[in-house]
């Protein structure tokens, strides 16, 4: 069977909007078997590459059912969004990385949890792609790839799942977004277990962006951290569990929606600017950075 979703926007970005949408597809797609999801998108080949990694995930979960999901505009013909797991991991159909998404951003990498020597080789090797790194300062690409290995050790720790995790990354526009997708229980699910009076994933993940943490007030305050850095770096910090999503704001007063139909698992997505005054002059350095880094970010693991 063939269902055909339809939608008003004109692409697949970072925002609100798309993961209500995805969320409806999910949602409907969950509810039926050997069922080919279409979302047929005039502009898809637009649309923000880091999305990729959220298709991904949801394809993934839908494959789980039998059911399967595709993407683009008709008169292109649809892609499939299509995981196969071999000898090197998990990987995601060509078509759908390439045509749809691969203009402005990295292929969806698919690390199943703690595998944290394969994700600290991502890091060095795929997160930023060779074409951008001549525009992005080393310093950048250091506090990027921290904040990366903290989401990817949280997601590993609590998603309560061995289904992978799904990673992307985009640069368009001097601005530099990374979207890392599980296919877990969510927030409120987790912080209840730690704290009372937590009663909606909205409040949960407001929660954790004030800088708390199921490990204790000693742990992480990764999302307050990097919600900080990314209002800094006039970026944003976005993060969708459940039927939420929540957009960090400096003063602690975060903008909630609701979704339509609620998403599997958590959804976070982050932004910087880069700052042209400060680009680096050449790829050398940039390359003389990543060869003395690779060996202590391997050695770390």
């Amino acid at each position: 069977m063939r269902v055909t979703c339809k939608t008003e926007l004109p692409s697949l970005s970072t925002t609100h909007q798309a993961f209500d949408t995805l969320a409806k597809i999910y949602s409907e797609a969950s509810s039926r078997s050997e069922t080919k999801m279409t979302f047929n998108l005039e502009k898809a080949s637009h649309g923000d590459a880091n999305i990729s990694a959220v298709c991904a995930s949801i394809g993934f979960v839908l494959g789980k059912s039998r059911n399967s999901l595709e993407i683009g505009p008709r008169k292109h013909g649809y892609n499939k969004v299509k995981l196969a797991k071999d000898m090197f991991g998990y990987r995601c159909s060509y078509a759908f990385q390439r045509l749809t998404f691969h203009s402005n951003g990295s292929e969806v990498k698919v690390i199943e949890p703690n595998r944290e020597l394969e994700f600290r080789s991502y890091l060095i090797e795929d997160a930023i792609r060779p074409d951008w790194r001549k525009f992005i300062p080393v310093h950048y690409w250091v506090d990027v790839k921290d904040f990366l290995l903290k989401l990817y050790r949280n997601c590993s720790d609590h998603s309560n799942t061995d289904d992978p995790i799904f990673i992307s990354s985009s640069f368009k526009n001097n601005v530099l977004t990374f979207t890392i997708a599980d296919c877990g229980s969510g927030f409120l699910k987790q912080v209840r277990n730690v704290r009372d009076g937590i009663a909606s994933e909205a409040q949960a993940i407001a929660w954790a962006m004030n800088g708390s943490s199921v490990k204790g007030n000693d742990y992480s305050r990764t999302l307050k951290e990097l919600g900080d850095y990314c209002w800094f770096n006039e970026g944003s910090l976005l993060v969708v569990s459940g039927n939420s999503s929540v957009e960090y704001k400096e003063n602690g007063v975060h903008e909630v929606q609701k979704l339509t139909s609620p998403i599997r698992g958590a959804v976070i997505n982050f932004s910087i600017k880069i700052e042209k005054s400060e680009l680096i002059d050449s790829e050398d350095e940039m390359a003389q950075f990543i060869d003395s880094s690779s060996a202590s970010i391997l050695k770390a693991a």
